[in-house]
């Protein structure tokens, strides 16, 4: 059984116009290169990486991230353009 895709939300992306990926990388001890594949919905955040990210924003996980099955329930598109 595949596991659902995990999607950024608005919120995600907007918090990031404030910052760079490389900054975000730095402050949660992860390589930019990941920071800009969950970004662009290229790749899904591990569980702990997903904490990171929230707690760095100030933010619940829920805030930044999406099941593939809530998006599809909520007709919410990812944008999977690059930052």
């Amino acid at each position: 059984m595949t596991q659902p895709q995990v999607f950024v939300t608005p919120v995600f992306k907007e918090l990031l116009k404030n910052t760079t990926h490389k900054n975000l990388a730095k402050s949660i001890g992860v390589s930019r290169s990941l920071i800009t594949s969950i970004a662009t919905n290229q790749r899904t955040p591990s569980l702990p990486v997903a904490l990171k990210i929230a707690k760095h924003f100030n933010k619940n996980v829920n805030e930044l991230f999406i099941l593939e099955t809530e998006r599809s329930s909520n007709h919410a598109q990812p944008d999977s353009q690059a930052q």
